[in-house]
């Protein structure tokens, strides 16, 4: 039926627009606070602090402590006896005998009557050869020539694996060998070569007066290289030389062919022992072991990694907290002819296991709660002033052999806190009083930081890295990510 008191309908119109935008306002209030809410989100992920993790692998790390040594050898340093330029005329660390010829001292004055002398000897040297077979030496000539051939054939497959006195060895052989027969091509004094020859023996004369030969007193080992401590770093002075001294970083200089030196500089020093020796100090917890006259492999660091150097412990001087150790070597000076200062270990302690930084390990601390307390649920019930409270707890581990009875539950502030008294059926009210530190790391596999306990198996070593034993550690695992930084975390906080 009609409504009479509306008869053009307006009254249904105007409810049907007021039901339209009703619905609008209620859409847009609904997209508003989706917009807010959008934008909390947004807001927050901006401004979240970010918290870096890092994937835990399977690695090996050396734990083993490094320790500062000094190198002494028996050395003698030999001054210039006069200023002018070096020539050396042995190579660096060559064996050589007393009175060998070492270097020559040349003033300005020789050096155009050295060419001079120089283009002789080659047009001689071309004569000779020209002669041939006709030279009355061309027998012992042709002699030497086979045996330097036969040098050379002999051993060219022995220098793959030679050392460096067998390679000296075999140079100074062949240069013998080619002196004796150049010398000889040299010296015929016949025909055309009369006056060349007499020529060269003036040339001789004349350099003579430009240039000094410095002879070896001692035979030995020739090396170029000096740090100017050769004087204190002494057989003499081996058990006594300070911390400062096993520490100091000489400068040192290293000879060479056309230096110019003055009169007292350093031109080269002879070693005249294969016995050497290092010197440490070493902290007594690590030196214990250690007895004198014991054989004993040590560790040193190289370009390459650490070298395996054979000892014998010379002597052991006890401190109060370090001990003063002198290792004694009789092989692979050589390798060590020209250093002062080395690292070493004393041991080769190279570990494998699950390698994490050690910034990612946190010592956390637990509620200690007997196992009658924890109820079903794990809940427990604390006592109030006006009513007891129940509380829900995430027990974490059950207590070690030592702590029987007792289950560790996180500290949970304003909830659970160290002197809450809790109660439970049966048993008398128990004052929370004990904790129990646990050392763990947080993984974040889910976006979620979870404490984990670990037993650590080796101390911290270079680089900030320890090692974790997967067996004694079964809630690590590979490729699991690691808080790099505990101290930045919470338990169940979200991690990017």
């Amino acid at each position: 039926m009609k409504n009479q008191s509306d008869p053009t309908g307006q009254y249904k119109k105007n409810r049907s627009r007021l039901k339209f935008h009703s619905g609008i306002a209620v859409l847009i209030f609904v997209f508003v606070v989706v917009l807010v809410y959008a934008a909390g989100v947004i807001g927050k992920s901006f401004n979240k602090t970010q918290i870096p993790v890092i994937s835990v692998k399977y690695d090996v790390i050396s734990v083993s402590k490094a320790f500062d040594g000094a190198v002494i050898r028996d050395e003698i340093v030999y001054a210039s006896p006069s200023g002018g330029t070096l020539e050396f005329l042995v190579n660096e660390n060559e064996k050589i005998k007393k009175d060998a010829a070492v270097l020559r001292l040349k003033d300005a004055g020789a050096d155009p009557v050295e060419a001079d002398l120089e283009s002789l000897n080659r047009d001689l040297f071309d004569m000779q050869k020209k002669r041939g077979p006709i030279s009355l030496f061309s027998p012992d000539v042709e002699r030497i020539n086979r045996q330097i051939k036969t040098l050379v054939d002999k051993n060219i497959y022995k220098l793959i694996n030679a050392d460096a006195a067998d390679i000296y060895a075999l140079k100074e052989s062949i240069e013998n060998e080619m002196n004796l027969r150049n010398q000889i091509m040299l010296s015929e004094n016949k025909g055309a070569a009369s006056p060349l020859l007499n020529k060269k023996e003036n040339y001789e004369a004349e350099l003579s007066k430009y240039v000094t030969d410095v002879r070896a007193p001692v035979g030995g080992v020739i090396s170029f290289y000096t740090d100017g401590l050769e004087g204190e770093y002494t057989f003499v002075e081996k058990e006594n030389l300070t911390r400062e001294q096993i520490k100091a970083a000489p400068p040192g200089s290293f000879g060479y062919g056309g230096k110019i030196v003055k009169e007292g500089d350093a031109a080269f020093k002879i070693v005249t022992s294969n016995e050497w020796y290092i010197a440490a100090y070493i902290e007594n917890e690590s030196a214990d072991g250690i007895r004198p006259n014991e054989a004993k492999t040590i560790y040193v660091e190289t370009d390459a990694g650490y070298a395996n150097l054979e000892t014998v412990v010379y002597s052991v001087a006890k401190g109060e907290k370090e001990s003063y150790v002198l290792f004694k070597m009789t092989k692979y000076m050589l390798d060590y002819i020209d250093a002062r200062n080395v690292r070493f270990k004393l041991n080769d302690s190279v570990h494998r296991g699950l390698k994490i930084p050690a910034t990612a390990i946190v010592d956390r601390t637990f509620l200690k709660i007997p196992v009658e307390y924890i109820g079903e649920g794990n809940r427990v019930t604390k006592s109030g002033e006006e009513r007891d409270e129940t509380v829900s707890v995430s027990p974490f581990r059950n207590g070690t052999d030592a702590d029987e009875g007792y289950v560790y539950v996180s500290l949970d502030v304003g909830r659970l806190n160290l002197g809450d008294t809790i109660t439970a059926p049966g048993c008398p009210p128990y004052v929370i009083a004990k904790t129990a530190s646990v050392k763990g790391i947080y993984t974040a596999n889910d976006g979620v930081a979870r404490f984990r306990e670990i037993h650590e198996d080796f101390p911290v070593a270079a680089g900030g890295y320890c090692l974790l034993d997967p067996v004694k550690n079964p809630g690590v695992r590979t490729y699991d990510r690691v808080v790099i930084d505990a101290s930045n975390v919470t338990d169940n906080q979200i991690v990017n």
